[in-house]
């Protein structure tokens, strides 16, 4: 199934204690339509990554889906 995505990915850092990423806000947004079915497989695949399992728990890693209406 072939798919554009467009994705964002927003930085803020934290200086105390020390300087580090706080926060990694992450902005996926397709521009084809997807059933429910669709969106649930792609959504469990974007949050059961590997890399986003790896980051440190008090760092923020919140994901949001944008759909076409």
């Amino acid at each position: 199934v072939a798919f554009a995505l467009a994705g964002r990915i927003d930085i803020d850092m934290l200086n105390e204690p020390i300087r580090r990423i706080g926060r990694l806000g992450i902005t996926l947004t397709f521009t084809r339509r997807f059933d429910e079915r669709q969106r649930t497989l792609l959504e469990r695949a974007a949050m059961g990554c590997p890399v986003h399992h790896s980051l440190r728990p008090d760092i923020d890693v919140p994901v949001r889906f944008i759909y076409p209406e």
